[in-house]
């Protein structure tokens, strides 16, 4: 291959980088209590993420192992930092229990997902 092609595709490999958007999706930074960890009954769960979320389309569900939803008092979105949360409507009891969270960031981007603890 000749110096001039090389350089061509060089220059055209830089021209498809610099042109393609920035596509970012929020992640979970951290998680309170945090996940696959055993813990006393949370008084608040908490999901921070990468980036600032949409509050309208953004929350989780707490569900406990046989399936059945765990309420909550509404989920609140703290854009600061970065994170929702919300405290059990009652103490938890001893037992496995899965938070399923979705967000929406500002610009569109939807993820979800979830991860599970232990009350001890």
């Amino acid at each position: 291959m000749g110096s001039t092609m090389k350089k061509l595709l060089g220059v055209l490999a830089i021209s498809v980088v610099a042109a393609a958007p920035a596509v970012a999706h929020p992640a979970v930074v951290k998680a309170t209590p945090a996940a696959k960890s055993a813990v006393a009954p949370p008084a608040v769960i908490s999901v921070q993420f990468s980036e600032a979320l949409e509050a309208r389309f953004s929350g989780f569900d707490l569900i406990a192992a046989d399936g059945k939803k765990i309420a909550t008092a509404p989920v609140s979105l703290d854009n600061s930092k970065k994170t929702m949360s919300a405290a059990p409507s009652s103490p938890l009891s001893a037992g496995s229990y899965k938070v399923a969270w979705h967000a929406v960031a500002s610009d569109g981007h939807k993820v979800e997902g979830a991860y599970d603890f232990t009350v001890k």
